[in-house]
């Protein structure tokens, strides 16, 4: 049977019917149209020789999509994920296959309905060709990612097949809650040319595009690349880059339509965009003029996305919140009030508050420009006063007590006494409902038992942002000071330890909520010399590896927030993948807490070691079972 498409994969690198959508240091981007049915986009790195283009076929009827590569090409598995293409002809380029090309069905906005591996019709290989066909139905695409580095494919097969076991561990990710474990596993994200999460969004079950996500494998590419010092993940972290700009819109901002046919907004997701372009710009040293452009602009945008209360400006978490009507689509219930001076549709999200802040100020600091020195100001004085009100406190003391017994793992819910249990099942029936018309009646964020509420108006009780909470109020301390935070931080970081919602999290209920825990104790260990905080921290390795959700990207070393490039120390790498390390080091002070998750005794061997460390816990050069270490020069 005939194929009704045959392209040459090769071929496709020397394209040239296109438009250039962006270039900056290192990286151009050129989106491409072969006919019709073949759509391209492809990321150049001229410095290294190296280039990455996305294919996607599709056509309004049934077709058979034939796939060749001359040169006599084999198939080979990848350490790293995915396949590698290689020849023994030494003059021609090595290409890499990252994930498997996958048939997927979209929606109009781009978001993906539906999506599966293709199936391979036929596979054939010989002397001097490579070919595959794959069958797609009418309406549905094929995406696939292709690789290729024509210059010293030595050196590429040895950064994609020679990896250190820190390349291969697990790492979470902010907004799908799922893991990077690999290289290849940037494309599971990464499609199209655009960072998607990984998950199927609540309520209608479409994956999305996600800044947030963007910015967390950034970081890990950061960290990682630091770590091994392969090429490889500057390239990713120059595609992430570009892909957040190349999807920024005319305004500035970005959409996402989780939740509604509107295409809103989510502002904490944007902010992630904006992490991101702060992050590249930082690492090109100055940044480039694509990178700053896009960040002045994203800033002046998320500037926009405000609304007045009594004490000053509050940033919004969700376009949705622009008015009651828009907000009317969304799939939750709200509160319409005007507490505290806002607007009847600011469901007052504390966390998007607190990061649209830093980002607007971190936009600033690297723009070297006076802008939005009034909106951020009011802003802290705005999550000031919200953070420092305490009504009804003998009421709330009752209240966030019976909270407390929902948010206990079920051995502890199942010892309380009877009567205890009746008024466990009451909160949780009855008096949850009610939280949102309490919080806004009696407004308050910050609880008796250190419990901070994410929001004031929103029909749903979020406990899993406890941990976001705490992050955020750390990193908004780093940025801006204010002693006012110190006994809100302290309080809550004790009220999450000591209480049982850790392992009320760690049974499933929340369970992504450690990996935000994690990533809090990663920035308030940087912040505060105690020892308590380092246990807490090394406990909190302990459970997000156990869970499976892998360390958060800041423990690697590279989050340019809070540690300038310039000042930052690679991760080394255990020998054992067993062995988990957080990064703590900064500037001159190098420090690394280092966890054994195994049951038995591991060998205590670190590659790229800096010399001079001191560790505790260390004898006859083994770390016992279960247990951790810090070093310290």
């Amino acid at each position: 049977m005939k194929d009704d498409l045959c392209i040459d994969l090769g071929g496709l690198f020397s394209a040239t019917s296109g438009t250039e959508v962006l270039s900056f240091q290192g990286v151009n981007r050129r989106k491409l149209w072969l006919d019709e049915q073949i759509a391209l986009i492809r990321d150049g790195f001229p410095e290294f020789g190296a280039d990455c283009v996305f294919i996607r076929i599709g056509s309004e009827k049934n077709l058979t999509c034939r796939l060749e590569l001359t040169g006599g090409y084999r198939i080979a598995s990848c350490v790293a994920g995915g396949w590698l293409l290689c020849t023994e002809a030494s003059d021609l380029p090595l290409y890499w296959i990252p994930q498997p090309p996958v048939i997927r069905t979209l929606d109009v906005q781009q978001r993906i309905l539906e999506e599966q591996h293709a199936q391979l019709l036929s596979i054939t290989a010989d002397t001097c060709m490579l070919s595959t066909s794959i069958a797609i139905l009418a309406g549905q695409v094929l995406d696939l990612t292709l690789w290729r580095f024509n210059s010293d494919a030595v050196t590429w097969a040895s950064e994609l097949d020679d990896l250190l076991p820190i390349e291969t561990q697990s790492y979470f990710t902010y907004a799908s809650h799922t893991t990077f474990n690999r290289p290849a596993d940037l494309y599971r994200h990464l499609i199209h040319g655009f960072v998607y999460e990984t998950v199927w969004g609540w309520p209608k079950q479409k994956k999305i595009c996600d800044e947030l996500d963007a910015y967390a494998l950034y970081l890990i590419c950061a960290g990682l690349r630091r770590a091994s010092g392969k090429h490889l993940y500057r390239l990713f972290m120059q595609q992430l880059a570009a892909s957040v700009i190349a999807r920024q819109q005319p305004d500035g901002g970005w959409r996402h339509g989780e939740w509604t046919e509107l295409m809103e907004e989510h502002l904490r997701l944007s902010c992630g965009g904006l992490h991101l372009l702060a992050a590249a710009a930082e690492e090109e040293e100055g940044g480039a003029l694509a990178l700053n452009e896009a960040l002045r602009r994203g800033a002046a945008h998320l500037a926009l996305q405000t609304d007045q209360i009594n004490s000053g400006s509050w940033l919004l978490h969700d376009s949705l919140e622009r008015s009651e009507s828009d907000l009317s689509h969304g799939p939750f219930t709200w509160v319409s009030s005007r507490v505290l001076g806002k607007s009847p549709s600011n469901m007052l999200v504390l966390n998007t508050q607190l990061d649209g802040t830093i980002a607007l100020d971190r936009a600033r600091q690297i723009l070297g420009e006076k802008i939005h020195n009034d909106l951020i100001a009011s802003a802290q004085k705005a999550s000031k006063a919200v953070l420092a009100a305490r009504p009804a406190e003998w009421f709330y003391n009752v209240i966030y007590r019976a909270v407390a017994l929902t948010l206990l793992p079920e051995d502890q819910a199942r010892a309380l006494p009877a009567p205890v249990r009746i008024i466990k099942r009451l909160t949780w029936k009855y008096l949850y409902p009610q939280l949102n018309r309490i919080k806004t009646a009696l407004p308050r964020f910050v609880m008796p038992n250190g419990y901070i509420e994410r929001d004031l108006a929103l029909g749903s009780f979020s406990h899993a942002y406890q941990s976001v909470n705490i992050w955020d109020l750390a990193r908004f301390r780093h940025r801006f000071g204010g002693d006012y935070l110190d006994p809100i931080i302290d309080l809550a970081a004790r009220h999450t330890q000591l209480s049982g919602m850790r392992a009320f999290w760690k049974q499933g209920k929340g369970q992504h909520a450690l990996g935000f825990w994690t990533e809090a104790l990663y920035h308030l260990c940087l912040q505060d010399s105690r020892p308590e905080y380092r246990a807490w921290l090394a406990e909190s390795m302990f459970d997000v590896t156990d869970a499976g959700l892998g360390l958060p990207p800041s423990t690697l070393g590279a989050c340019a927030e809070v540690i300038a490039p310039a000042t930052q120390h690679a991760t080394p790498s255990p020998m054992d993948p067993r062995i988990r390390i957080a990064n703590l080091s900064r500037g001159g002070q190098i420090e690394f807490l280092v966890i054994n998750t195994a049951q038995e005794a591991l060998p205590f061997t670190l590659l790229n070691l800096p010399q001079g460390i001191t560790w505790s816990n260390i004898r006859d050069g083994v770390l016992g079972g279960r247990s951790w270490t810090l070093g310290i020069n």
